[in-house]
Order: structure tokens, then sequence, then C-alpha cells
């Protein structure tokens, strides 16, 4: 077995699959050639063949040779290897760019070392340094460092990275996709290039999203009327008439004739014009939710690249989050205030960082798809806006009308059903239909 073949061996297996092994476990190939080892060495002897039994040598050799040496590779870093860590950075990035993962191990006795400068931790601190040295190899045996990470929607990102990586402790990570990227271990695996055994040993990174990507700002944000207290959103300003002796200049042929001060014209004989005061944009704010349930009737894997393993919506869940930081950033450029949130992730008006931090989980987070719709803060009066995926199936939608029926009473709701695609303009329309005959609810479709 060569060593792409075992390589390929390790990215199809799932780090929960693989045993902290104490000792060398012996992979499929392994045990078969340890089989016909034995039993080439007893018919040999038997039968008293000289091939049967130079056979049965050229076997076990290789074998013996590759259980003594990962034996003694995992004694001899089995203590370096459980103080290792890793960490990304940065962990918030935008899809389709790249971040870094960095390989530390954990010291007791040194303080911290960050790019060669030296930092007194606290007390009681973890204390760590960066690994500057690869660990010590035998003949014909490979050690690797596996990073597995995936998706809800089963976006995934798997790196089997090398002594390279062991030795400068930083390797570079793409991220295509959008998408909060789990990953609860990672392995360090060393195995033989015949592929008769492995030790494994796989490193805790906790249960916390490692990467957000956000959504890339690619689509121009639909244009949508917003209320606050009852007014239209208004972004031009407007003339607030004054009659303070201030602000004034000469009167020029071809101004406005009703904006002379009259009232200074009487005192100084001079006709001046009143620089009137404006009045900025009322004061506007809403709500935006993200509903990202995707009806598995309707929608299909994409057979985009990066989407052949993604389950059904994915892709339009993309365009969905796309269109929602669009909508962001063009209410943050008029100076309006949103808050943004989705299932299981609290609400957030910061600024468009914080929303498209936000924007990376709806439909990738380990959230069942009966989780309801994040509550409005009872100090947030103001029109909820949600944004949405078409359906022909009112089970997916749960959620959904749940969540109308017991706000749609107390305050105007508005539901933008998004489609990236034609063959959706249907369902899109006939959702808007439905959504749209319930009192107090505006609904429309918007194609992107």
């Amino acid at each position: 077995m060569n060593e792409s073949t075992r390589l390929n061996q390790l990215r199809n297996k799932t780090p929960g699959n693989a045993p902290r092994a104490l000792v060398p476990v012996p992979c499929v190939s392994g045990v078969l050639a340890f089989a016909v080892s034995v039993l080439s060495f007893m018919v040999g002897r038997a039968q008293n063949e000289t091939i049967l039994l130079l056979l049965a040598f050229m076997l076990f050799t290789p074998l013996a040779y590759s259980f003594s040496a990962l034996l003694v590779l995992s004694m001899l870093h089995r203590r370096k290897i459980t103080g290792l860590k890793t960490r990304i950075a940065p962990a918030q990035i935008i899809a389709g760019g790249e971040t870094a993962l960095f390989l530390e191990t954990i010291n007791s006795e040194t303080c911290m070392m960050t790019q060669g400068i030296s930092v007194k931790p606290k007390d009681n601190a973890v204390k760590t340094t960066y690994s500057s040295k690869a660990f010590f190899q035998f003949p014909a045996i490979l050690i690797r460092y596996k990073l597995y990470l995936a998706t809800k929607d089963n976006k995934k990102i798997t790196l089997i990275l090398g002594k390279d990586f062991f030795a400068g402790g930083r390797s570079a990570i793409h991220i295509p996709l959008r998408g909060a990227y789990f990953g609860t271990e990672d392995e360090v695996a060393m195995f033989d290039v015949f592929g008769f055994f492995v030790f494994t040993y796989r490193i805790s990174c906790g249960d916390q999203a490692r990467i957000c990507a956000s959504p890339s700002l690619t689509n121009a944000a639909p244009l949508i009327t917003h209320f606050s207290g009852g007014v239209n959103r208004r972004t031009e300003n407007q003339i607030i008439k004054t009659d303070d002796l201030i602000e004034q200049r000469p009167y020029i042929p071809g101004d406005d004739p009703r904006r002379i001060n009259w009232k200074l014209y009487g005192h100084s004989g001079g006709l001046f014009i009143r620089e009137e005061d404006k009045e900025p944009p009322p004061h506007t704010q809403f709500v935006m939710i993200i509903c990202a349930e995707a009806d598995s009737a309707l929608y299909r894997p994409s057979a985009e690249a990066g989407y052949e393993n993604a389950v059904p919506g994915a892709a339009e869940t993309d365009a969905l989050c796309e269109t929602a930081l669009a909508i962001a950033a063009a209410c943050a450029k008029d100076g309006i205030n949103v808050f943004t949130g989705c299932p299981g992730i609290e609400f957030s008006n910061e600024d468009p960082g914080s929303a498209a931090e936000i924007l990376a989980f709806p439909y990738s987070a380990p959230k069942p798809l009966t989780e309801p719709l994040p509550a409005v803060p009872p100090n947030i009066e103001e029109e909820i806006v949600i944004l949405a995926l078409p359906a022909i199936c009112n089970d997916v939608t749960g959620a959904l009308d749940r969540y109308i029926t017991q706000k749609s009473a107390l305050r105007k709701i508005t539901v933008l059903f998004i489609y990236n695609d034609e063959k959706l303009a249907g369902p899109a329309e006939a959702s808007a239909f439905l959504y749209g005959r319930i009192e107090g609810v505006h609904a429309k479709a918007i194609r992107v």
C-alpha cells in the first residue's frame, strides 16, 4: 500500500471512528499480511518448501519492523502529543478567504512565546510555546496531523498535514463556502508506508465553532420600505424654517425670493438669504430574522463546486445570507440600526461585522430544524423583517408559522422569500401570496 492510498483512508475516516490507542493498531492489510506469513511459515515447515518460508520471512520482517518502530515512537512522543493543541486565527473570515492553523505545545516550565517575545503569564494560567521542532521519525514511518471540520449542511474541510507542519507549526486553510465549521477533535496519526499498523491520538478541541465563514457581500440589497413608529423611512434631509438672525448671506439673483429675510431687510436695508438648518433623517431601526429552513421536497443538492456533499438547500441558504448581509450593510450606510438574529443566536446590532458573523450560522450550526425563531427583546418595538426560503410543504415552515401567529397581532411583519433560481419563482410567489393573506403580514418574493 502506497502513501497516497493510506492518506485517502485517513481522509475518509472521521475522528469519532479512531480509538485513542495505547499501542499501534493493525490495519486490514496488516492482519492479512500477518495471516499469510503465519500460514506460509506453517505450510513451508510442513512441506519443507523454501519458497513459502522465504515468503513468510519477507512478510514478517516489515510487520515486525513497523510494529516495533511505531511502538517505540508512540512511547517516545506520547507525552509530546498529549501536550499538543491547535489554534485557528482569525476564526472570523469571509467565505472564499484563508485563515491559519497554528500548532502549539503545552509547557509548564516556560512562559508564553509569541513571535520570539517572552511574555510572563499570570498565575495559574496555561503556559504555552509554539512548536518549533519536528518529531523524530524512523525510516518508512510517517506522522500526520489531521484537521476535520464540517458544517451541519455537510460542507467539509479536511487537511492532512505532514512533517512541515510539525516543524513550522503553521498551515493555511482555505474556506471556500459560508458556514460555521465545527470540529470537536483533531488527530495525530503515525503509520508505516506499508499500511500495516497505525497509532492515532485524538486532541479535544471543544464543541464551539472553530471557524465562522461569513457570506461575501456580492448581492445588491433589495429595496424594502421600513417603518419606525408609524413613519416611513426617510433618507433625505428636510429643511427646518427658522427666524434666527444667523447664517445669512447676501442675496444673489436667481435665489428663491421666498428665502429672503425681510426682517433683516427692515433693519439693514439689504437683501439677505437665510441659510436654513437641515433636519437629519428620523432615527430608524428594525429587526431582521433569518429563517433558513429548507424544504427537502423542493430543493436538491447543488452540483456546483463545493456543494456536491451538501444537504438540500445549502446553496440557496448561502444566497439568503448574502442578501441579508447586503441589507444590513445598506442600512448601516443610511444610518439605520439593524438587529440581526437567527435560531440559536442572540440579536446583535453593533455593526455590519457583527451581522456578518451571525450570518455564518444559519443552517450550518448543529441546531435541529425545529429550533424556534429567536424572540425579539421586549425593549425593541420595531418592525420585524424575516428572510426565508420558498417552500411547498407546510411541515418545514412550522417555526415560521408559529412565530407569525404569535407576533403578527402585535407588530408589523415583513416576510421576504429569497430565491436565486428561476425554477423557484413559482414556489416563491405562492409562498408570498399565502403569507400575505395573514393580517399584519406583508410578504414579497425577491430574486437575487
